[in-house]
């Protein structure tokens, strides 16, 4: 099967984490990030143990499994948070531990790129939120190599975790391939139950319960999540307003997108726009 594997790089730059950040699990944790400690120390949990993090190592964290974290001494970090474009390289992704770590020796030239992203901000707390993208401050090379930096550190990670045998996606998954392939182009608009079961030739309550059954999510919910997804990324890489967000997500009315957001984020669009500069 022919996969999409861009990595979405949400936000990152660079943070003093204080002795606040403890136990601050938000519905931005989402997602996936590679930290580089570079002065103090931190831990995080998953449910099942602790995991220290300190200068020395570059980190992989799933915050699909993050439970707590705590700085109680104050940590500085090169951080980065992203997400798969393809649901399935995230599936793959989400078999790997809630932590893992590469010796800074052994991948020097990934720290000295996530160093770099960072050093284009005078004051880099967050380097996707308006002025700071990084798409307005990185030359297209380093846009490049960072993009090559996490599809290496995804490919060791697979390598690692991932057995070979799983690569391939179940007979369910691949019959629904190309219904998944259309929703992932077309979310936005939201394209209509018998259009999507037409497309690999069921029944629309045959196709509704087979997709349920192998993604975990109706269809509608599984691409209100991109559509809410995609505001989020808006939010916090442009000067758009809740508006013009709002109708790129495919929400004529404001106020109900809005409402939408808060009830999937538990938070307002505008509210999320302002913490998410705050969120290593």
């Amino acid at each position: 099967m022919n996969q999409d594997f861009t990595l979405n790089m949400l936000v990152g730059g660079f943070a003093d984490c204080s002795p606040s950040w403890k136990n601050r699990i938000e519905p931005y944790d989402q997602c996936y990030k590679f930290y580089l400690p570079v002065r103090g120390a931190a831990s995080v949990s998953d449910s099942a143990m602790r995991y220290a993090l300190k200068p020395g190592f570059l980190y992989f964290i799933s915050g699909y499994r993050l439970k707590s974290q705590e700085c109680p001494d104050g940590m500085a970090v090169h951080w980065m948070h992203f997400t798969p474009a393809s649901f399935y390289l995230n599936r793959q992704l989400l078999r790997v531990p809630c932590v893992h770590k590469w010796p800074v020796k052994k991948v020097a030239w990934a720290v000295k790129i996530m160093r770099r992203i960072s050093s284009l901000f005078e004051n880099a707390s967050s380097l996707d939120l308006a002025e700071n993208s990084l798409s307005r401050k990185a030359s297209f090379s380093l846009i490049c190599q960072t993009q090559a930096m996490m599809l290496y550190l995804v490919s060791d990670l697979l390598e690692t975790f991932v057995k070979t045998e799983d690569d391939e996606p179940p007979p369910q998954l691949e019959r629904l391939r190309r219904t998944i392939i259309h929703m992932d182009l077309h979310f936005i608009d939201n394209p209509p139950l018998a259009d999507l079961a037409e497309l690999v030739e069921m029944a629309p309550n045959a196709f509704h319960r087979l997709f349920r059954e192998a993604m975990g999510v109706t269809p509608y919910n599984y691409m209100l999540a991109k559509r809410l997804d995609h505001g989020l990324r808006l939010l916090t890489d442009t000067h758009h307003t809740v508006n013009k967000v709002a109708l790129a997500c495919g929400y004529a009315d404001p106020l109900y997108f809005s409402r939408v957001f808060k009830r999937h984020f538990g938070k307002s669009p505008s509210q999320s726009r302002e913490d998410f500069s705050r969120i290593p």
